[in-house]
């Protein structure tokens, strides 16, 4: 018998136990791989540690958007945050841009490039605020118990993508673009992604600034799990979830390899599909049903890690590599790729002097068309602009390396396609319209990249959290 069954240790299932547990709730988590972490997790070849996923963490520190949501789940504490120098650098056919620190010095130095579009690009800005404090406003009613009319003063933009809000306030297509970088970091290109998570990702990273956690992505599941045992839980790995019984409209069991448990409340921290089609024995809703029937997946990514034998000092920790001003960027092209070195805020990945980069392109999450083949091109395209756009040849010092593709992220983390954003950013599918944490089933309750939040790290700790308070019935 348990209090509280988490099916998927991801961050979303990892939180959401540590708060019932936290709460007085005896917790059994299941995870049907032998680590639990999902995409926040690192791995090892040879001397390099190779972060899976995390690119910055935004807003928790002190202060910052997601700084409540951070201290809730005793993070402060545990994990050492480091600030980049630097935001990023952006390399364009046209433009050379670093980033600073800050939404207004990031405003400033876009009016620097584009004069004219001065206005528009202040008007903007403050969309970005407002559109951040009602995401907070909101999450923080629903971590209180409360639930506000979706996305108070912010309801005209709910229909709307990125690309048409950019559109109204700037005319230059290079400026539309250049703003509009950010939107990688949710897998899509501005003419497709929704204009609400967009402009509040602004916000939070561009205002609150940007951390990485010494230890990467696994220092934070680690954390998460040492917290949960702390707390009385239990961790089953290798125990994946084999169905989920019900009993008078509410969950009354959960079947895994170890044994059947009883249990009052269940929270799904995996894809819903897969949880409604395959586990539990009455099915969905008719309502919920034909919602699943219309969800669309996000975006896979190919990604290269290189281990390499020196640290690249001329380089900063994140340039993005844009080779067109456009806001329709199709999934795949070469041409829109980031490079990441971790080394540069984590020196603990690698040996003194080396250092370790990712290449990474967002790739539509088919796995039967993103064959070893036609992945491993990618990769020799994405090295080819590397030493083209930035002069260096990085598989020339490379000694170590790995490479991803969307049935690898399908493996590890069981998300269907390999898509690492759950349901696709587009705005029927995003911020009040994500999949409700509390289900029309009675004691189950949704977590993770596919609900209420949306994708990422902090989106998927803040809807633990609330699953976990909202099942236990304590507000903050």
């Amino acid at each position: 018998m348990a209090d509280v069954v988490v099916i998927g240790g991801g961050l979303g299932g990892l939180a959401a136990a540590v708060e019932a547990a936290r709460l007085g709730r005896e917790v059994v988590l299941c995870e049907a791989q032998p680590h639990v972490g999902g995409y926040a997790t690192c791995f090892r070849r040879g001397d390099f540690r190779f972060e899976a996923s995390l690119h910055l963490l935004d807003g928790v520190e002190p202060g910052g958007s997601n700084a409540a949501v951070w201290e809730a789940l005793g993070l402060r504490e545990r994990i050492a945050l480091v600030r980049p120098e630097e935001m990023r650098r952006e390399v364009w056919p046209a433009h050379d841009l670093e980033v600073p620190h800050g939404l207004d010095a990031w405003i400033d130095a876009l009016a620097t490039h584009f004069p004219d579009e001065a206005d528009g690009l202040a008007r903007l800005s403050e969309l970005c605020v407002q559109a951040q404090s009602a995401y907070v406003r909101d999450r923080d009613a629903r971590l209180a118990g409360e639930v506000l009319p979706p996305m108070r003063g912010l309801a005209s933009l709910l229909d709307a993508t990125a690309g048409e809000v950019i559109e109204r306030h700037l005319r230059d297509p290079q400026a539309q673009a250049m703003f509009s970088a950010l939107s990688g970091y949710l897998g899509l290109g501005p003419a497709e992604l929704a204009a609400v998570p967009f402009l509040s990702m602004i916000a939070s990273y561009q205002r609150d600034g940007g951390t990485f956690p010494i230890g990467g992505g696994q220092a934070i599941t680690d954390a998460l799990a040492e917290q949960l045992r702390a707390h009385g839980g239990k961790i089953w790995t290798d125990c994946p979830a084999t169905g989920v019984e019900t009993a008078r409209g509410r969950v009354s069991a959960v079947h895994t390899p170890r044994g059947r448990i009883p249990t009052r409340d269940v929270v799904c921290a995996i894809a819903p599909t897969l949880f409604y089609e395959n586990l539990l024995d009455c099915g969905p809703p008719r309502r919920l049903a034909r919602r699943l029937e219309r969800l669309t997946l996000g975006t896979s990514v190919v990604k290269l890690w290189l281990g390499l034998d020196r640290d690249l000092p001329d380089l900063p920790y994140e340039v993005f590599l844009r080779g067109a001003y456009t806001l329709r960027i199709e999934a795949g092209d070469p041409q829109h790729m980031t490079l990441v070195l971790q080394h540069r805020v984590d020196p603990t990945c690698c040996p003194p002097g080396q250092g370790v980069a990712s290449l990474t392109v967002a790739v539509e999450a088919e796995p039967e068309e993103w064959t070893v083949e036609r992945s491993q091109a990618l990769a020799e395209a994405m090295l080819s602009r590397a030493r083209i756009e930035l002069g260096v040849d990085l598989n020339a010092h490379a000694v170590a390396r790995s490479l991803s593709r969307p049935a690898t992220f399908a493996h590890y983390a069981g998300h269907p396609g390999g898509t690492i954003h759950g349901s696709r950013a587009i705005p029927s599918q995003s911020g009040p319209r994500r999949l409700p944490i509390a289900s029309p089933v009675g004691g189950l309750h949704h977590a993770g990249a596919w609900t209420y939040g949306g994708s990422g790290y902090l989106p998927s700790l803040t809807s633990g959290l609330i699953a976990g308070r909202t099942l236990c019935g304590a507000p903050s």
